[in-house]
């Protein structure tokens, strides 16, 4: 029997593996393809569902996420409706979705009419809370807010304000100098991102002995707060007294198509608490003798 060199048997393994690779890369790019698909088409579903719901109503825009099937879906289904697409990251919003998720964990295992009550019910709570805490601050900002702009007020004791011209000062700090514009509200980006006077603008808002509100988002005041919280939330009779028209009655409501997901389903301790599944197993113990190391079966003491 003739053995091969190894530079042979080296290159016959690279060429098997280059071999192998177009397959899976077609492989992956099926799967791909059909993952796509069956999310287009579920986007399209939703939208579809949500124009026939709400409508198309007088300045009405859609704001959504960055993904590629919602555009297409609503570009489709809204064709005159401006839509506006941005990563959520950026923006305040993904805390309030997240925050929302995270309460409503153990209300996604209730039927549908539970679950709405549920969410009824905690924006309820919510808005009569902000709104409650609006009408008590006599701040000129929230109280997360205001606790910022005090603390800008403490780093600007230190600071030295250089006037230019009317609205142009020039900050020295330590051994950097700023430009700040209060007719602008231009410092570096920052002033105009935040829209609360940072520690360069309020020592420049010091020097000048202005009031510091006026160059403060209205986003961040007690009155706005208050006129977006304006609106309660009336709770609803009960389910058994409510007057439904007898066409809704006669609507059958169908859950969606279901498709089970490949591969084993995860486990879910449920009614187990934390002490229940982090706690010592039962050890058993001899019948005979009392020991827990071993069993009636091994027992030294237990004879047949």
């Amino acid at each position: 029997m003739v053995e091969l060199p190894v530079f042979e048997e080296r290159f016959r393994c690279i060429d098997m593996t280059n071999r192998a690779k177009p397959t899976r890369n077609l492989y992956m790019q099926g799967r791909l393809k059909r993952k796509a698909s069956k999310a287009t088409a579920a986007q399209n579903f939703l939208a579809y569902n949500l124009k026939e719901a709400y409508r198309e109503r007088q300045n009405m825009c859609v704001v959504s996420d960055t993904n590629p099937s919602i555009i297409k879906a609503v570009s489709d289904v809204y064709n005159d409706v401006p839509h506006y697409a941005f990563y959520r990251g950026w923006t305040l919003i993904s805390n309030i979705v997240e925050s929302i998720n995270g309460v409503l964990v153990s209300a996604r295992e209730l039927p549908i009419y539970d679950f709405l009550e549920e969410v009824r019910l905690l924006f309820a709570k919510w808005n009569c809370k902000n709104r409650q805490q609006a009408s008590y601050t006599f701040t000129p900002l929230i109280e997360k807010f205001n606790d910022i702009l005090k603390e800008n007020e403490a780093l600007c004791t230190h600071m030295t304000v250089v006037p230019a011209i009317e609205y142009v000062y020039t900050v020295h700090d330590k051994q950097k100098y700023f430009i700040v514009c209060l007719k602008e509200k231009n410092l570096m980006n920052a002033f105009q991102l935040d829209q609360i006077p940072c520690a360069h603008a309020c020592a420049v808002l010091e020097k000048k002995n202005f009031e510091k509100g006026p160059y403060c988002c209205d986003l961040f005041k007690p009155k706005t707060v208050s006129k977006t919280y304006d609106i309660p939330i009336y709770p609803l009779p009960h389910k058994d007294d409510w007057l439904i028209p007898e066409s809704v009655l006669g609507e059958i409501v169908l859950p969606p198509k279901y498709e089970r997901p490949l591969g084993r389903p995860a486990k879910k301790d449920c009614g187990k608490s934390g002490r229940d599944m982090f706690r010592k197993k039962n050890i058993n113990s001899c019948d005979v003798c009392g020991a827990k190391v071993h069993n009636r079966r091994s027992c030294r003491k237990y004879r047949k």
